[in-house]
């Protein structure tokens, strides 16, 4: 079993200075955690600029985004963007991505909450191979990309998926590198994708 420490005050409802949340990634470090992670709030600071600056102030711990929101920002932006902070980790970096909620996505962003399984089948479907080869062709009902970018010195950067429902969780098997479960506990996850939320 591999513990990692989360870093931020947001997730306690209590914000934090930037640079006391890189302290605690250099601190988790330090005191010899696998991994730091870091929870991205659209009403918060952006987290992938964050773990750029943690990657400076640290060598060897794994660092970990979850879960961006879809929604707002369109794949080859977000690989771009994840592609350019991986530099700055030393290919450390692990990239969290999720459909996020509706509330959040209709209420705050004004988009519509449509489909958010076949819209994530999507994302990944440009995310993804932006990430590991950075260039893509993909032509779907969401997104239409040719192309990509070139970012020196970057690696690939592992993908994981917020997903508890069945349909996300097949996403996130065939086109990412795993899921993350962020606030589901033991009895939660031991109940299955089914009693969780099925229609997605």
């Amino acid at each position: 079993m591999r513990i990692a420490a989360s870093i931020g005050g947001e997730v306690r409802g209590a914000p934090m200075a930037l640079p006391a949340m890189v302290e605690q990634a250099r601190q988790a470090e330090a005191d010899g955690f696998p991994s730091a992670w870091t929870t991205h709030f659209s009403r918060g600071p952006d987290a992938l600029s964050i773990m750029a600056v943690a990657g400076t102030r640290t060598s060897n711990i794994e660092l970990g985004v979850g879960v961006v929101p879809t929604y707002p920002r369109h794949p080859h932006a977000l690989a771009q963007q994840a592609a350019t902070v991986q530099v700055f980790c030393g290919g450390r970096l692990t990239l969290g991505v999720g459909v996020s909620h509706r509330p959040v996505i209709e209420g705050l962003f004004g988009i519509p909450y449509a489909k958010p399984a076949a819209h994530m089948r999507e994302f990944l479907s440009v995310l993804v191979p932006l990430l590991r080869e950075g260039n893509v062709s993909f032509r779907g009902k969401f997104y239409t990309v040719e192309g990509g970018f070139s970012v020196l010195d970057t690696s690939p950067v592992r993908v994981l998926v917020g997903a508890l429902s069945p349909k996300m969780i097949q996403v996130a098997g065939e086109l990412a590198d795993g899921s993350v479960t962020w606030l589901a506990g033991p009895r939660t996850l031991e109940a299955g994708p089914r009693a969780l939320t099925p229609g997605l």
